[in-house]
C-alpha cells in the first residue's frame, strides 16, 4: 500500500492544503493520504493555536468529500512533543509493508537534516516537496539530497493570514472550505474575546438552527463589508445580534418593540435593537439601527443597514425561490440588491405572514407624497425590469409581480417612449397602496446620483 503523510498544525486547514493533498494522491498514486494533525510540534512549540480537538474537527470536515483522504489523531492522542520519526514508527506498526511518502513544503527542506532521527526518516519514507514561490529545485536538492517534487505549487494562502482576517471581521471566503468556515464562525475561537462572549450567550438564547443562521449571516456580512467598504467590525456585531430577540415570546417582543401594530413576523427586529442595548451593552446607534431595520428596511437606509438586511436574506443557507436573483443584484450594488429584495420582502410579509396592505404600508413608512415627489426620476438602465416598470407606471412593484398583462404591455413599449395613450392604459393600475414604493424610489434616486 502506498501511503502519504501530510502533517501540520492545520490551524486552520485551508483550501491550499486540500489542493496539495489531491495533487499528491494523483501524482504519487497513493492508496491513501493521511492528514496528521499535530498536537505539539517541535517546529511550532509556542504557536498560538485553536484547541487540538477543534483543529482535528476542521480537518475532518475538509477531508470528508475527498476520496483517499483520511484524518488521523494519533499525534494528538499521544500528547507531548511529536516527532516525524515516531509518527512513522506508529504508521509502520499500523500498516506493515507499506510504502510511505512525507509531504512537506519547500520552506522545511533547509532544516530537514536537523530533524530528530533524520537518517531513519529518509530510509523509511520518500520526501515529496511542494514548492513555494521563489524556491529553487537545484538548491533544495543540494540541501537534502533525493527529493520528489509535486507539480502543484503552494498557493499564497496562509493560516496566519486567515486567523488575522477572522479576528478583524474580514472575509475568508474561498480561503477555507465552506464547511470549515461555518464551523469556525459557530465556534468563534479566532474571534476577539468580546465577540466570543456574545456568541456564548446567544447559544443559550437561540435554537441551534437559529444560531447557525446568525453565524452564516456574519459570514455574508463580512463579505459584503469588504466589497462595499463598510466597517467590518460594525457589520460583524450587527449581524451577530440581528436575531438576538428571535426566540423570545412574541408578546415580550411586542412589549419591547414599541410598535403599535402586532405583526409577529417583524417584532424581533425592533425588540432585538432594545435587547442589544440593554442586555448586551451595545451603544453604537449605527449598529442598533441596522438591527432594528433588518426585517423591514426604511427610506434613507445607510450602507450598514442595507448590508445587514441583505446578508440576512442571502446567507448561503437560504434557498427560497428569489434568493439567487437577490444575490445577483447585490453584485451590482447594495441599492440594486435592496430593490430586488424589497419585492420579495413585501410579498413574504403579506402572503406568508398574513400582513395586510394597510399594516405593510405602516411598517414601510409609505407616503403618497413621497411617491409623487420621486415618480419622474429616471431609472438606471441596469435596474431589474420590474423596478423600471414600477417607476414608469407609478405603481407598486409587488403589484406588478406575476401580472402578465402589464408585463406584456411593458415589453411592447420602449421604456423611454411611453406616450400619453399608453400611460392612460396603465392608469387603472395606479393603486393607492403602493407598498414599499417610497423605499424603492428613494433607492432609485440614490442610484441616479452615483
Amino acid at each position: 500500500m502506498r501511503i502519504g503523510v501530510f502533517g501540520g498544525s492545520f490551524d486552520p486547514i485551508h483550501s491550499a492544503h486540500l489542493e496539495i493533498a489531491e495533487q499528491a494522491i494523483g501524482e504519487l498514486h497513493l492508496d491513501k493520504l493521511i492528514i496528521m494533525v499535530a498536537g505539539t510540534s517541535p517546529n511550532k512549540p509556542n504557536a498560538e493555536a485553536a484547541p487540538a480537538e477543534m483543529r482535528l474537527k476542521m480537518a475532518g470536515i475538509a477531508a470528508k468529500d475527498i476520496p483517499g483522504l483520511e484524518v488521523c489523531d494519533w499525534e494528538i492522542v499521544r500528547g507531548g512533543m511529536n516527532y516525524t520519526a515516531e509518527t512513522l514508527d506508529a504508521l509502520e506498526t499500523a500498516y506493515p509493508g507499506s510504502e510511505f511518502y512525507l509531504i512537506i513544503g519547500s520552506d522545511k527542506v533547509p532544516g530537514l537534516k536537523g530533524w530528530y532521527r533524520y537518517e531513519d526518516i529518509v530510509s523509511r519514507a520518500k520526501i515529496a516537496v511542494v514548492l513555494r514561490e521563489g524556491s529553487d529545485r537545484t538548491g533544495l536538492k543540494e540541501e537534502a539530497g533525493d527529493l520528489l517534487f509535486l507539480s502543484v505549487s503552494a498557493r499564497g494562502i496562509s493560516a496566519t493570514e486567515i486567523r488575522q482576517r477572522l479576528f478583524s471581521g474580514l472575509p475568508v471566503t474561498g480561503m477555507v472550505p465552506q464547511g470549515v468556515e461555518d464551523f469556525i464562525y459557530e465556534q468563534g475561537f479566532y474571534f476577539p474575546q468580546g465577540i466570543r462572549e456574545i456568541q456564548s450567550r446567544l447559544r443559550a438564547a437561540l435554537t441551534p438552527d437559529r444560531y447557525s443562521h446568525v453565524c452564516r449571516v456574519m459570514e455574508q456580512a463580512a463579505d459584503y463589508a469588504e466589497r462595499f467598504g463598510v466597517d467590518p467590525e460594525k457589520a460583524r456585531l450587527a449581524a451577530l445580534l440581528h436575531d438576538c430577540a428571535k426566540c423570545m415570546d412574541k408578546k415580550e417582543q411586542f412589549a419591547l418593540s414599541g410598535e403599535s401594530e402586532y405583526i409577529p413576523a417583524i417584532l424581533h427586529a425592533p425588540a432585538g435593537a432594545v435587547i442589544a442595548r440593554t442586555d448586551y451593552g451595545i451603544e453604537d446607534p449605527e449598529v442598533l439601527q441596522a438591527i432594528r431595520l433588518h426585517c423591514t428596511g426604511d427610506e434613507g437606509m445607510s450602507d450598514l443597514d442595507m448590508l445587514i438586511f441583505l446578508a440576512d436574506m442571502t446567507e448561503h443557507g437560504r434557498d427560497f425561490p428569489s434568493v439567487n436573483a437577490i444575490r445577483d443584484a447585490v453584485w451590482q450594488s447594495l441599492e440594486h440588491g435592496m430593490l430586488v429584495a424589497l419585492v420579495y420582502e413585501d410579498r413574504y410579509l403579506r402572503e406568508k405572514n398574513g400582513v395586510s396592505q394597510k399594516q405593510l404600508a405602516k411598517i414601510l413608512g409609505v407616503s403618497q407624497q413621497s411617491v409623487n415627489k420621486y415618480e419622474n426620476q429616471t431609472t438606471d438602465p441596469d435596474i431589474p425590469r420590474l423596478i423600471q416598470m414600477a417607476n414608469h407606471f407609478n405603481t407598486s412593484v409587488d403589484f406588478l409581480v406575476g401580472n402578465t398583462d402589464i408585463e406584456r404591455k411593458y415589453e411592447e413599449v420602449h421604456e423611454n417612449d411611453l406616450n400619453d395613450n399608453e400611460l392612460m392604459v396603465m392608469s387603472e393600475y395606479r393603486d393607492t397602496d403602493r407598498t414599499g414604493q417610497e423605499i424603492i424610489l428613494s433607492l432609485l434616486r440614490k442610484l441616479n446620483q452615483k
